[in-house]
């Protein structure tokens, strides 16, 4: 009888053992949590959709400020998700001044990890979407909320779907606190004060002087968004990549200055059918299509869902291309607006005076150097590289939906490799006639660093 009493004494402490040493363990850990990836995919393929639709069609979304939704929708994402992604840890200490999330899940709360994604990218979204466009967004985003909480409701208990609801909103108002720290706050005058109500700051007073840039035809809008080098970049190192400096100015013919100019001429005098078409698909501005970084997240969110990509994967990818795509546009603009270089309308109106030289796309109202489309190209297709492989044949359907274009110019598009889609995006810039040569090519080198340095975080444990 001793021995038994004995025996179940030795029991009982050794549960209590397991007990509190489990609580230790998992801490962070909500109570009772199942795989993020039983639930399905499309609920972020989703999502995502609906943030590459507003940057589309709301006013404001410069292509800057499209991608700086990206970035931290993706990054509110993921770290809110983390504790039922058990292979992966924190941007807190990789990425600059974020300190991770103080929001914790409780241990004695069974969350219901759907109802937490989907009002978490619904809150992102309006947020994203500004005080302006929001009442605009809101009815649209609800009804898709609504359309995923009416089936979860039925999957757990009303108070873990209220706890699911809090959880998130928490977690995204602090990624929203974070996001209002960026210093290009500062810059703002006007209000709301919001980044895409201060595209075209009237208190910047550019350069002036022979081979710097000036406003152009046809609308000859001030410059957009000066400022945004300064932006708070993910990785600091991303923005200390400068370009290569930009030929000088000159205006003997045999300069390397003259023949650059020259080239983009040439180019749109002679222009092809196909380049015009080319030049056109990848045209991406903002107002009338996705934008440059809008453009590359549809393609990969197009690809993720190919592959069936499981939430969590799907997740941590949408991390990586954002935060590629968002220091991409930092660094442009930085280096835009430090070289401040004219663009080949005005050396070719001006200096050349072959006043007939119309660009096939409008000339954007910001400096030449860099060409802002093939940096944020070149990081976004590095993530494609290394994520599927350089080899990878795939067709981009990203335009089907435009209607500023006609059906053959947007018609999909075939490519064996990501490095060819690149090459021809950047091109296309050239047979655009609004980059020179060197523009292009600086772009997608400092795009492909970018791309790598935000590949090589440490995303696992």
């Amino acid at each position: 009888m001793n021995k038994l009493i004995y025996l179940l004494y030795c029991s009982i402490i050794a549960l209590l053992f397991l007990s509190f040493t489990s609580c230790d363990r998992y801490n962070d850990t909500p109570n009772n949590t199942v795989s993020i990836d039983k639930y399905e995919r499309e609920l972020v393929n989703r999502w995502v959709d609906q943030l590459v639709r507003l940057g589309q069609l709301s006013p404001g979304m410069t292509p800057p400020v499209v991608a700086r939704g990206f970035g931290y929708s993706a990054l509110a994402l993921y770290e809110t998700c983390l504790p039922v992604i058990e292979s992966n840890i924190s941007m807190k200490g990789q990425i600059v001044e974020w300190q991770g999330l103080s929001t914790k899940p409780q241990t004695n709360v069974n969350y219901h990890w759907g109802v937490v994604i989907n009002t978490l990218m619904s809150t992102m979204c309006l947020e994203f979407a500004g005080i302006n466009n929001r009442q605009q967004w809101k009815e649209e985003f609800l009804a898709l909320e609504s359309d995923y909480n009416d089936k979860y409701k039925l999957e757990c208990t009303t108070d873990e779907f209220n706890a699911s609801v809090a959880y998130a909103k928490a977690c995204s108002q602090e990624i929203i606190d974070f996001a209002k720290t960026d210093p290009i706050y500062n810059t703002i005058t006007t209000e709301p004060k919001e980044p895409m109500n201060s595209n075209y700051p009237v208190d910047y007073d550019p350069p002036v002087g022979k081979g710097l840039w000036v406003p152009t035809a046809p609308t000859y809008q001030i410059a957009m968004q000066p400022y945004w080098g300064v932006s708070r970049p993910f990785l600091k190192r991303n923005v200390d990549l400068r370009p290569a400096d930009p030929n000088p100015y000159s205006e003997d013919t045999t300069s390397l200055y003259y023949k650059e100019m020259l080239e983009v001429y040439n180019a749109a005098v002679n222009l092809t059918p196909e380049q015009k078409i080319t030049a056109l698909y990848w045209d991406d501005a903002p107002f009338k299509t996705q934008t440059p970084g809008g453009h590359s997240v549809k393609i990969y969110n197009q690809l993720m869902r190919e592959n069936k990509f499981p939430v969590s994967q799907s997740i941590e990818s949408f991390l990586k291309v954002s935060m590629a795509i968002h220091d991409a546009f930092v660094n442009c603009w930085k280096y835009k607006f430090t070289f401040n270089s004219e663009r080949p309308i005005t050396f070719i109106h001006d200096f050349m005076k072959k006043e007939e030289f119309t660009p096939v796309i409008t000339t954007p109202p910001f400096p030449d150097y860099c060409s802002g489309h093939s940096n944020q190209s070149g990081a976004a297709m590095t993530i494609f590289n290394l994520q599927f492989g350089e080899n990878y044949i795939f067709t981009d359907s990203a335009n089907v939906t435009r209607d500023d274009i006609d059906a053959i110019t947007k018609a999909p598009r075939t490519y064996k490799k990501f490095r060819d889609m690149y090459n021809e995006v950047a091109m296309s810039r050239l047979y655009g006639g609004i980059h020179f040569r060197k523009s292009i090519e600086e772009g997608v080198r400092i795009g492909n660093l970018i791309g790598e340095n935000i590949w090589n975080l440490n995303y696992k444990k």
